[in-house]
């Protein structure tokens, strides 16, 4: 494991040293898979406008993102805010609160938000992913686990099922989309789980006109999580 450590932090150096000896031309962008699938593409379009600079994108598990930058494998992510210190090469910037919506096809909604629908059938995501382990985690934490009856990584999908199949699911509100039959159920303060959103860079970008452009946009077209 030290060696493994050793072994990221010095790549991670020799990273910085290549691109402080280079100009910036291409900026490795990662993200967590709901910004791709709601504002982040404007974003990019304007970025890409704006500052000149070639973009690769790369769709990212947050779990995954201090190990990318650190081992130079992207410069930036959006990514759901990352618990802990992070190592001294990587800084954070808050973006916005992608809070979850307790969503399905039950008319009139249910009252009483999550508590009201813990026996019901639930459209989660996969096993294993990022989004079902905040999903489990916050019903585990409301006394109950949710029975799915169907799983899908697409939060478009997942609200689908969710009207076809009359269960429930948790979307995050930026993925809230207009589906025939879907209700958006009120919940109380603090009833779902809160997602916030922020970008993680490695550190030697922070002084660089390019980032404060590109952190500029970001902010200006990150969503107000408007219930649909």
């Amino acid at each position: 494991m030290g060696d493994e450590v050793f072994g990221r932090w010095q790549r991670g150096l020799e990273s910085l040293a290549a691109c402080d000896q280079q100009p910036f031309r291409v900026l490795r962008i990662g993200a967590l898979t709901s910004a791709y699938r709601s504002w982040l593409g404007p974003a990019v379009s304007r970025i890409r406008a704006t500052t000149g600079v070639d973009l690769e994108l790369i769709e990212i598990d947050p779990r995954k993102v201090c190990a990318f930058l650190v081992d130079g494998l992207i410069d930036m992510a959006v990514s759901v805010h990352i618990p802990g210190e992070l190592p001294t090469t990587i800084q954070r910037f808050p973006l916005y609160s992608d809070t979850f919506a307790l969503v399905g096809a039950m008319v009139p909604p249910p009252a009483g938000g999550l508590a009201s629908v813990r026996d019901a059938c639930w459209v989660l995501p996969e096993n294993g992913t990022y989004c079902h382990e905040i999903i489990a985690a916050h019903c585990a934490a409301a006394g109950f686990a949710p029975h799915p009856i169907a799983r899908s990584n697409d939060w478009a999908v997942v609200q689908s099922m969710a009207v076809s199949l009359d269960a429930v699911a948790l979307v995050p509100r930026g993925c809230v989309i207009e589906v025939p039959g879907l209700c958006v159920y009120p919940t109380p303060a603090g009833d779902v789980p809160d997602w916030p959103i922020e970008l993680v860079i490695r550190a030697d970008l922070a002084h660089k006109p390019v980032f404060r452009s590109i952190y500029q946009v970001l902010s200006q077209l990150t969503p107000t999580m408007e219930i649909l």
